[in-house]
């Protein structure tokens, strides 16, 4: 505008100071209508896009009249383009098509998603915006577990799922556990979030029997993925006291003796080979005197049993042809290259006040085990 107006001041001072100017020649100069440049209007008209990742997609913008117009395109809150002069360089797969005003996209990515406007530099501006939706099939690109999958028996289980998917995919989560077919979990096993493209499912107050594969299903209109995770529910540590009265007298040296250990882990099976054992268990048959008592008086070498000598927790389960029992409470003996005996183990009909599970009145084929793993 200044510039205009002292172009205008120049003139008037030229014609003010010309003696052989008539007013007729002032008049036909005043009559002469001044130039005018015509707008420049958008033809394109606002378009949604889809396109799938990595793919290229060209946006609209056709201009009338074309000549001399100047174009730019903004997107993310910023301007990228003045006619052909980018202004993000660092952006590479973003071009202007040449000899037109289209931007082009290359390998097209999630993040280019949104709002794209084509407007044109002038008076008066106008534009045009277009939407951009890149489309992918699910990827998970990260499963993780609390503490990495290794929990405490009623501690709290935290699973975490990082998908990245257009459209917005639904999340599934399911686990494998010992013996058991794969179920699905749903909002009676545990709760549910969502965080922009995290997904997280909360297990409180786990259980041993929570031990498994867990795994996560991410699937949309495009396809689908999958991951896993394994999770192993540790029991709570035992204590066991060898002597719970030590003796001993003043300035004499008391020596107190304590061991702490995993819960035992064993199960049990229906078949005359054993009990399983979870880790490096050691199973030795134990054999016991004929005839059909209400009680057995068992003494048991751990002689030639090709176990290293060292310091050794041991367990007695024992079977008839309806159900297991056995003790609860381990012993700890130590084998040393010579014989070593360990406590008597018994076992009790049903109804027994000392039994530690039912066994049946009729006491047919008995089967007694020991149960020994080295510390």
């Amino acid at each position: 505008m200044h510039r205009r107006q002292a172009i205008e001041d120049v003139y008037d001072d030229q014609l003010m100071g010309d003696e052989g100017t008539d007013d007729e020649t002032m008049n036909d100069t005043d009559n002469e209508p001044a130039p005018q440049k015509i707008p420049a209007v958008i033809e394109t008209t606002a378009k949604q896009y889809e396109v799938k990742a990595g793919e290229n997609v060209t946006l609209e913008c056709k201009v009338t009249p074309d000549k001399d117009t100047v174009a730019a395109w903004f997107a993310k809150d910023s301007q990228y383009f003045i006619s052909s002069v980018a202004l993000h360089p660092e952006e590479t797969r973003y071009s202007i098509v040449e000899h037109t005003k289209d931007l082009r996209i290359t390998n097209a990515k999630l993040s280019d998603s949104g709002v794209f406007r084509c407007e044109i530099l002038q008076k008066e501006p106008v534009g045009v915006n277009h939407t951009l939706l890149v489309l992918q099939a699910p990827v998970i690109e990260n499963m993780s577990a609390s503490n990495g999958g290794s929990v405490a028996v009623g501690g709290d289980l935290l699973l975490t799922c990082l998908v990245v998917a257009s459209p917005v995919p639904t999340v599934l989560w399911s686990v494998t556990r010992k013996d058991r077919p794969n179920e699905r979990l749903t909002e009676k096993d545990a709760d549910f979030h969502v965080e922009g493209n995290l997904y997280s499912m909360h297990i409180r107050n786990v259980k041993k029997e929570d031990s498994g594969e867990y795994y996560c299903y991410a699937l949309n209109t495009l396809g689908s993925h999958q991951a896993e995770t394994s999770v192993v529910v540790n029991g709570k540590p035992q204590v066991h006291v060898a002597k719970t009265i030590v003796n001993s007298a003043i300035q004499i040296k008391a020596v107190l003796q304590c061991a702490a250990h995993e819960e035992i882990s064993c199960s049990y099976s229906d078949d005359d080979d054993g009990p399983n054992q979870d880790g490096d268990w050691t199973t030795l048959n134990v054999p016991l005197p004929s005839g059909s008592h209400h009680k057995y008086e068992v003494s048991f070498t751990l002689e030639d049993k090709q176990l290293q000598p060292g310091k050794y927790m041991a367990m007695v389960k024992v079977k008839n042809s309806k159900s297991w029992g056995g003790t609860n409470e381990p012993v700890f003996v130590t084998v040393d290259p010579q014989s070593l005996y360990i406590q008597t183990a018994s076992v009790y009909r049903q109804n027994s006040a000392h039994s530690i599970r039912p066994v049946y009145t009729a006491l047919s084929t008995i089967l007694m085990y020991l149960l020994v793993r080295m510390l």
